[in-house]
């Protein structure tokens, strides 16, 4: 498995910045990009994950497959990032 397909966290998070959220989608996958812009103007890739479709969720239009790969994402960050941001 490629490492962009990997459930990693790259980016140090500051909680105090907008986060940008970018997913995409094929006939039998979906993923995401969490980002944040850095002091610099650069995107900063927070965490990357992607999804294979079961055959149901293949069905699905591209814009539901799309925010599938959203609900992975929350899913994901909400299992990994706690209270850390209060």
């Amino acid at each position: 498995m490629s490492r962009l397909g990997q459930n990693i966290m790259r980016y140090h998070v500051d909680w105090t910045k907008q986060f940008v959220i970018v997913t995409d989608a094929s006939g039998y996958a979906c993923g995401y990009a969490l980002m944040q812009v850095d002091d610099n103007g650069h995107s900063q890739i927070v965490r990357t994950g992607s999804k294979t479709l079961n055959e149901t969720q293949q069905r699905y239009s591209t814009t539901e497959k799309e925010a599938y790969g959203l609900v992975t994402l929350s899913r994901t960050v909400s299992t990994t990032s706690g209270d850390s941001h209060s």
